[in-house]
């Protein structure tokens, strides 16, 4: 079985997720993907919004409508950092008979030298890439093109298919682009509607007829907006 692996802070989630897991998924011929939300990220210590909160709004998002994606809670635990090592050490030994593949984003794959012990991930795991607007592979840090010299499997390669199925671990740098779109601008939409209207004003309704907030109306399901709304997320 192929198991894409796509963690990350879903603060809050949002259309380019579920548009980037789909892609993946179809690309790769993945038999599963695990969604992991990340209690506390490393890299982001800031995260005011509380797991659960992260963890509801994946499950009224269009997240639920796909049948291969499974939640999983191995990074629930908000008291300790969680690293994407420690997480695939133990979902390969979960997993030992299957192929698991992590995905990234281009921004996060050139400077893969900076993560805790990043170039040991492809032993457990090929790293999937997608590209992410404004970001080109050449601009990688130096120990991360060297790492690419030795794993890189390019979409465009003529044996792609064969060399995905020949069980060995690859970075695999797909072609799309995905927008970078900004989730602090996105809470920053929702902390400049509490700043606008009364709290008891801030009812979806209230929110959909406002002609601002572009963002939330563009990369939020409807059902992730209500939950932001009636549990007063991003208020601060």
């Amino acid at each position: 079985m192929r198991i894409g692996i796509f963690g990350g802070s879903f603060n809050p989630v949002h259309t380019d997720h579920i548009a980037l897991c789909e892609y993946v998924k179809n690309t790769l011929q993945l038999d599963k993907v695990l969604l992991i939300p990340n209690g506390q990220p490393p890299h982001k210590n800031s995260c005011h919004i509380s797991f659960n909160d992260r963890l509801s709004m994946i499950r009224v998002s269009d997240f639920k409508n796909l049948p291969y994606v499974e939640i999983s809670l191995i990074e629930s635990d908000e008291s300790i950092n969680h690293y994407s090592l420690d997480t695939l050490k133990v979902l390969k030994e979960l997993y030992k008979d299957d192929d698991l593949f992590f995905c990234m984003g281009l921004d996060s794959l050139n400077y893969l030298d900076k993560w805790h012990h990043g170039f040991s991930l492809i032993d457990y795991a090929s790293l999937v890439v997608t590209g992410r607007v404004g970001f080109k592979v050449s601009d990688a840090n130096p120990p991360v093109l060297e790492f690419l010299k030795n794993h890189a499997l390019y979409k465009n390669d003529p044996d792609f298919s064969s060399k995905i199925a020949a069980k060995k671990n690859y970075c695999i740098l797909l072609e799309k682009e995905f927008n970078s779109i900004s989730s602090s601008a996105v809470r920053n939409e929702f902390k400049a509607l509490y700043d606008n209207h009364k709290l008891s004003d801030k009812s979806y309704d209230v929110f959909m007829a406002d002609d601002g907030y572009p963002l939330c109306k563009q990369y939020l399901n409807s059902d992730v907006i209500k939950y932001i709304l009636e549990h007063h997320l991003y208020s601060i």
